[in-house]
């Protein structure tokens, strides 16, 4: 992982979470979970875990300022 990035703080909770696929499908079908839903989610979940979503912009990299997100170009 670059250290350029941005992770939420519950990204880093998500990951502590997450399961191996194994793991996951074992318990999906003791639940009877169809594994295309089990695979949909899980690979959902891992997006959701390593994709840095929200990047801070240059401001909000440097302490004690409001923290400005960079959403595809734009400022919000």
């Amino acid at each position: 992982m670059s250290d350029d990035w941005y992770y939420a703080p519950w990204q880093y909770e998500l990951r502590e979470h997450l399961r191996t696929p194994r793991e996951t499908a074992i318990v999906a079908r003791r639940f009877r979970v169809p594994d295309p839903v089990t695979a949909t989610v899980y690979a959902g979940a891992l997006f959701l875990a390593y994709a840095p979503l929200l990047q801070p912009g240059p401001p909000a990299k440097t302490p004690d300022l409001f923290p400005i997100y960079n959403v595809g170009g734009f400022v919000v």
